[in-house]
């Protein structure tokens, strides 16, 4: 049943009550609405932030770990003698007793080659992402190693080289 409502000096409007019910509940819930986007908004940004930055500080702390690793595999010169060795005289043995793919998934290397100064490749392995079985090199590898590299310049700098080489489009850590 209509509702006459008065507008003073304006006439008089027939509202029906559905409508006037209608109106209500759409202000409260909007009104609603606002409000706890208004107070849960930044809350649910700040607690993203704050997950986004833990996660990057332990992507850090692992890929710190991982380079410390990685260093103290380098500088143990009892192996570096034996890959001096193997680059005068390379044998299948040396290649079979030290270059397993379980024994350098242990050591988190997932590519080795011995290059002489000359660029030629002596001996590669590469792994896959799970270091479980040989692939091949990637093709663009050899351009870094040629002579003149940077790679074959750090061959004569005593603490070598560090950092990433962009390999078929994946970025392989070099150290």
């Amino acid at each position: 049943m209509p509702t006459s409502c008065s507008l003073g000096r304006f006439q008089r409007w027939q509202v029906h009550p559905a409508l006037l019910i209608g109106l209500g509940t759409f202000g409260f819930i909007l009104a609603t609405n606002l409000s706890l986007k208004l107070l849960l908004e930044p809350s649910y940004r700040n607690l993203e932030v704050r997950d986004v930055e833990r996660n990057i500080t332990c992507v850090q702390v692992y890929m710190e770990q991982r380079l410390k690793a990685m260093a103290a595999t380098a500088q143990d010169h009892t192996a570096w003698d034996a890959s001096y060795r193997y680059m005068d005289f390379s044998t299948r043995d040396f290649e079979d007793e030290n270059f397993q793919p379980e024994m350098l998934g242990n050591l988190d290397l997932s590519l080795v080659t011995f290059v002489n100064l000359q660029g030629q490749v002596i001996f590669s392995r590469v792994l896959n992402a799970d270091c479980t079985q040989s692939i091949s090199l990637p093709s663009d590898f050899l351009r870094y190693v040629q002579p003149g590299s940077p790679l074959q310049a750090a061959a004569h700098v005593p603490e070598g080289r560090r950092g990433y080489l962009l390999l078929e489009g994946q970025p392989w850590h070099c150290g």
